[in-house]
């Protein structure tokens, strides 16, 4: 299964401003910050016929660390990362009753996911401009399921949602890449043992 990821808008300054209400200065300083990552995945499971991109909420808490003038440790535990797929030719349900029911709709594959991004980001620029960087995620599943979306004989709407998660490989480890500029990331390119994949 390949999933495919773009365009995650994250909005950390209010994170900042709100937890260093809550907990002072301790947790930002010009080297050192925490805050909340809120963001969308849009994504595409590679493998499922005619699947288009579908939007998923991803919400978390990230650190960055300025260890050097331009390298910083970026991570994040991130326990809302919603991934998957729309409008995909229906997968057999091996259901005499349902398939005819379902096979000549669509289905929506919807993928949850926990995860957990270390990174080495490099900024050129101290203060602004963009970084550039690589490392390595895990990600732990935690839902995964089909809705199919069908019509009866009588032509009554019906949906149909299937439980995938156990037939999935649950643990999930790859290299995570990530692009930021002036406040606004991009998905991390990611590929893991799941294929799971996002790029900006």
């Amino acid at each position: 299964m390949v999933t495919l990821c773009v365009g995650l808008v994250a909005a950390p300054a209010h994170g900042q401003v709100l937890i260093g209400m809550l907990f002072g200065g301790a947790l930002a300083s010009e080297n050192f910050n925490i805050g909340f990552e809120i963001g969308m995945n849009l994504s595409n499971v590679d493998g499922l016929n005619g699947g288009s991109l579908t939007r998923g909420t991803l919400l978390g808490l990230y650190s960055s660390w300025r260890f050097s003038e331009h390298f910083h440790l970026y991570s994040a535990i991130l326990p809302l990362s919603g991934k998957g797929a729309k409008d995909a030719d229906p997968i057999a349900l091996n259901d005499p009753t349902l398939d005819p029911i379902v096979g000549a709709g669509k289905m929506t594959r919807q993928l949850g996911y926990f995860d957990i991004p270390v990174v080495v980001q490099f900024a050129p620029r101290k203060s602004d401009g963009f970084r550039i960087g690589a490392g390595a995620q895990m990600g732990i599943l935690t839902s995964a399921k089909d809705r199919y979306e069908g019509l009866t004989p009588e032509g009554t709407s019906v949906t149909v949602e299937n439980d995938i998660e156990g037939a999935m490989q649950r643990f999930d480890a790859g290299h995570h890449e990530r692009v930021r500029a002036r406040g606004v990331q991009s998905c991390p390119e990611w590929i893991g043992t799941n294929r799971v994949r996002c790029q900006p």
